[in-house]
């Protein structure tokens, strides 16, 4: 299955998140108008609130990626910020499962599969950075990459 918003070498935010979280933060600022109406108008606080959500929510999907080459990794995050690590800087790369006391009630263990990258920051220590597979798209494919890469820089 092809997804249109990922380019053979990035792993971007899943657009159908995107979207639904957008939803529940304008149903949200609708339901505190309403109920500062209606109850009181404390509540209207929480109005302005939500649009810096929204921008938030907007601000991820579009600059957040992680994109790849045979040079390195570069990583952007939602005010975007560029990190390159070299492929010397990258420490590991992990297919694995986040901390189950993190997903209370998840039974689904697709929602608590994680890509789990260790980077050597600019400072010499060691990061690790994490995307879980139920909302980015593109880590099948840079799991690949990743794994030719290594195999043939053994070679």
């Amino acid at each position: 299955m092809k997804n249109n918003n990922t380019s053979i070498n990035e792993i971007r935010p899943k657009k159908d998140l995107c979207i639904k979280g957008l939803w529940i933060e304008i149903i949200l600022a609708c339901a505190f108008i309403l109920s500062s109406i209606l109850i009181d108008l404390t509540l209207l606080s929480f109005v302005f609130i939500m649009p810096i959500m929204i921008l938030f929510t907007c601000l991820d999907y579009k600059n957040t990626c992680v994109v790849y080459d045979q040079n390195g990794i570069t990583i952007t995050n939602f005010m975007n910020r560029h990190f390159f690590y070299s492929w010397d800087d990258v420490i590991s790369v992990q297919d694995t499962y986040a901390d189950p006391r993190l997903f209370k009630g998840t039974t689904d263990s697709n929602q608590r599969r994680i890509l789990k990258i260790g980077v050597r920051n600019h400072k010499g220590k060691i990061e690790y950075l994490t995307y879980l597979f139920s909302h980015f798209s593109g880590i099948y494919q840079f799991l690949d990459y990743y794994e030719c890469k290594r195999n043939n820089d053994q070679n």
